[in-house]
């Protein structure tokens, strides 16, 4: 038989958090720098503000990357509809088959109007 107690939606013991106690630890050496004398300062408070800016773009960035792919999807999907129908017109208007290929589904279809 089943057993009982047993509980099909169990909880991973994983929670999803990198073990930082065995991670290696990489020790940079101190790097020297030299003033730069035709460096414009530039004000704490823009740095800030470009900095927030540019950590919102990539946070933007990475929620909407599978969107992007789809939409991507979308469009090229849609070019090619267009090129298709074009092509279609343009042939229509050189050999005239679209009106013949009509008659034939109606007739074969036996629609009744």
């Amino acid at each position: 038989m089943s057993k009982k107690k047993k509980n099909k939606f169990k909880k991973s013991k994983h929670s999803g958090k990198p073990n930082l106690h065995n991670a290696p630890v990489m020790i940079s050496a101190p790097i020297a720098t030299e003033p730069a004398s035709d460096v414009l300062p530039v004000e704490s408070d823009q740095v800030e503000e470009t900095e927030k800016a540019a950590e919102a773009l990539a946070v933007e960035d990475n929620r909407y990357q599978y969107v992007r792919k789809d939409v991507r999807k979308l469009i090229l999907s849609i070019l090619g509809l267009f090129a298709l129908m074009t092509i279609i017109y343009f042939l229509n208007q050189q050999f005239h088959f679209l009106q013949s290929l009509g008659d034939w589904i109606y007739k074969i279809a036996n629609f009744q109007i």
